[in-house]
């Protein structure tokens, strides 16, 4: 999701506002409002639009006659989950993360996930795989097809259908496969992959995991096995 593709300045006509909801067809359509400091003013939907219109607003009259200044959101600095779980009772799509100044930093797109967890994630993943040879003398164990993906992907993608954004691999055996299998857009930038310099046992990979951000951390240890 682009997230400048769900912003629109106040100083838009609800032309503009419609064009754009009409670019997101297909997808999340909300948009947020944004004023002259690229503070958060309020959001507007197809629904809204259409409600205005029959109600007499024009198309080049200003979005600000159309748009919910009433907007849910969530502060960058409070715990999201519970937002979260009454956006989702509210039947909302779509909320914007906001800083301290009502600036947007994020958008959470509820449609792809089930929960935002205040955890992090460590997942062991440089085991050499013995009992699975000769499946592991080329390729690691993590990365082994099952359900047409591979395994460590079913972890992953859970993980982040929960809503927790800081996970980190850590690699031994044939680590380049993984490094370069995270490097994929999908992942880049919630999976960050750590390299043991030597084997270092079952734990001991988690103490080079820095830039952890909350006090709970799920560490996944054995098989990484599916659902």
């Amino acid at each position: 999701m682009k997230m400048e593709e769900h912003i629109l300045t106040a100083e838009a006509t609800v032309r503009e506002a419609l064009a754009a909801l009409n670019r997101l067809s297909g997808g999340n359509m909300t948009l947020f409002v944004t004023d002259g400091q690229e503070r958060l003013v309020g959001s507007v939907t197809d629904g809204d639009v259409r409600r205005g219109l029959i109600a007499g607003v024009s198309l080049d009259d200003n979005v600000s006659m159309v748009y919910r200044p009433e907007c849910m959101r969530v502060y960058a600095d409070e715990p999201r989950y519970q937002r979260v779980a009454e956006a989702k009772r509210r039947g909302i799509a779509l909320l914007p993360l906001v800083d301290g100044e009502e600036r947007i930093v994020d958008l959470i797109d509820l449609q792809t996930i089930s929960s935002s967890l205040p955890v992090d994630a460590v997942l062991m993943a440089g085991g050499r795989g013995e009992r699975l040879r000769p499946l592991t003398l080329t390729t690691p164990k993590p990365l082994l097809p099952v359900g047409g993906k591979p395994i460590i992907d079913h972890n992953v993608d859970n993980l982040m259908e929960c809503g927790i954004d800081n996970i980190y691999v850590t690699v031994n055996y044939l680590k380049e496969q993984i490094i370069d299998h995270f490097r994929e857009p999908k992942y880049a930038e919630t999976v960050h992959c750590v390299e043991e310099p030597k084997r270092l046992g079952t734990m001991g990979s988690l103490a080079l995991c820095q830039g952890l951000r909350h006090d709970t951390v799920l560490v996944m240890i054995r098989g990484l096995m599916t659902n």
